[in-house]
């Protein structure tokens, strides 16, 4: 494990994938995958991704 890592439980993951969880996940059957929006601020970027009923 890289200790240098500032939090190293997080994995990047493509959208795809994600979106292939959450569909694949008993626990969101009535859910589904929405909108997507690229959110950067600084040294920090990330994905958000909407999940509706």
């Amino acid at each position: 494990m890289d200790t240098s890592n500032r939090a190293p439980w997080i994995e990047p993951m493509s959208e795809v994938e994600l979106r292939a969880m959450v569909r694949r996940s008993t626990g969101l059957a009535d859910w589904r995958s929405g909108r997507t929006q690229r959110i950067s601020s600084g040294f920090y970027t990330s994905q958000a991704l909407e999940v509706v009923r």
